[in-house]
């Protein structure tokens, strides 16, 4: 899980994908922070969504897509375990996308711009500087709107 990710698994990365594996981290009803609950800032959404790409990971796995309490339109609360209210899905019945969905999008669409511009040699040293601002040690300890900057600083590097 994202709460696991740590030096030496991220070590072994460039060793599993020689091998053809694929290296994701897992997000689900922790950590706090960074997450996509509904009560989480879009910020923290769009982060893990990035954080894969800056780090050297091929990607995350995101629990749940749709495991809906019985009215989630009405009420998002899903009455098991204490699970906080939007854990258990990111779109709606209806298929509409949550704001916490589009965020996630958002930030993995930016992963994939910062892939496709260090495999092309663009700006490496602004694209290594970047991604050692993801510090996943640094993200579990952040307050509310501690990830607004890095947001728009990652943003600003990679629409250039």
């Amino acid at each position: 899980s994202l709460g696991h990710v740590s030096p030496d698994f991220l070590a072994e990365v460039p060793q599993r994908q020689k091998e053809g594996k694929v290296t994701t981290y897992y997000i689900c009803c922790g950590p706090a922070k960074p997450n996509t609950f509904m009560d989480s800032e879009l910020d923290e959404s769009f982060w893990c969504g990035a954080y894969p790409a800056m780090c050297g990971l091929d990607g995350l796995l995101r629990w749940a897509w749709n495991s809906w309490a019985e009215d989630t339109c009405a009420d998002a609360t899903y009455d098991c375990r204490g699970w906080r209210s939007g854990d258990v899905f990111l779109v709606y019945p209806d298929g509409s996308p949550s704001a916490r969905f589009l965020e996630l999008r958002n930030g993995i669409q930016q992963a994939e711009k910062f892939n496709i511009l260090k495999a092309q040699g663009v700006r490496p040293d602004e694209l290594k500087a970047l991604a050692a601002k993801y510090d996943l040690t640094a993200a579990l300890n952040k307050k509310d709107g501690d990830f607004k900057a890095l947001v728009q600083e990652t943003k600003d590097v990679l629409n250039k």
